[in-house]
C-alpha cells in the first residue's frame, strides 16, 4: 500500500495461492536454501523481512541468510525474551514483537521518507484491532478460540483491488485478520477466504457494526 516493490517466498502452496490471488508475486520454495537464494540473488534485496511463526524455523532461515547475504538488512518478528536475544546473536538487525510493532516497524523502514512515523501510528490507530464480545464468544466453539483481538489487514478488499472490482461490504477474518467483500458483493473474498482457510469466524469490518458470523454453525450475533 506504500508503494514498495516486493515478492514472496512461501512453501506453503495454500498461502501461495491465496496471495496470489490478491496480486502478489509469489514463489512456493524452501527458502531456507542456500543455493535458491543466492539464485534469486537475495543479497540485492532492499531488506528481507522473515515472519515465521516459528522461532527455531525462523533462527535456521537467519543463519542461511547471513551465510549468503551478510550485509543484507534483516527484520525479523520475535515471540519471547529468549527469542529476541537468540536472533540478535545471529545477526538480525530489527527484532519487532507485537503484532502491532511489526506492522509499523516494517512500514517505517521500508517506505519512503515522505511516508512519517507519524503517517503510519495514525493509520494503524484509524484501524484498531477487533474482538468478539462475551456473548459472541459463548456462542461455540469457534468463536470462544478465535475471539481476537485481531488488527484488520486493511480497510478495503484487497482481492478486489486486484481484479479492479468493487464491493458492497466488508468483513474481516476473527482468526487472522483477512479482509474481504461480503456475500452481497460480486466475489464473495470473505466467505471464499473462510471456506480455503477453514478460517470460520467473522465480524463486520463495516464502521459501527459490531456483529460476528459462524460459517459452521451458521449464528449472527
Amino acid at each position: 500500500r506504500a508503494g514498495v516493490p516486493y515478492s514472496v517466498i512461501t512453501r506453503n502452496p495454500d498461502g501461495a495461492s491465496e496471495l496470489e490471488g490478491r496480486g502478489a508475486p509469489v514463489l512456493i520454495a524452501d527458502y531456507m536454501r542456500a543455493g535458491l537464494l543466492r539464485d534469486l540473488n537475495v543479497a540485492s534485496a532492499r531488506a528481507l523481512v522473515i515472519v515465521d511463526d516459528d522461532t527455531e524455523m525462523t533462527e535456521r532461515t537467519v543463519s542461511v541468510v547471513r551465510s549468503v547475504a551478510p550485509e543484507l538488512r534483516l527484520i525479523t518478528r520475535a515471540t519471547s525474551p529468549e527469542g529476541f536475544q537468540g536472533l540478535q546473536s545471529l545477526g538480525a538487525q530489527h527484532i519487532l514483537t507485537a503484532p502491532r510493532e511489526v506492522a509499523a516497524g516494517i512500514l517505517d523502514l521500508l517506505t519512503p521518507p515522505e511516508v512519517t512515523r507519524a503517517d503510519i501510528t495514525r493509520h494503524l490507530a484509524e484501524h484498531p484491532p477487533v474482538t468478539l464480545n462475551a456473548t459472541q464468544r459463548a456462542q461455540c466453539e469457534h468463536a470462544a478460540h478465535n475471539a481476537g483481538p485481531v488488527t484488520p489487514e486493511a480497510d478495503v478488499c484487497l482481492e478486489c483491488v486486484a481484479q479492479g472490482d468493487t464491493w458492497v461490504h466488508l468483513r474481516v477474518c476473527m482468526t487472522c485478520g483477512h479482509v474481504g467483500c461480503c456475500d452481497s458483493s460480486r466475489n464473495k473474498h470473505a466467505t471464499a477466504h473462510a471456506r480455503r482457510q477453514d478460517h470460520p469466524v467473522i465480524r463486520s469490518a463495516e464502521p459501527g457494526e459490531t456483529w460476528a458470523y459462524c460459517y459452521e454453525h451458521q449464528w449472527t450475533k
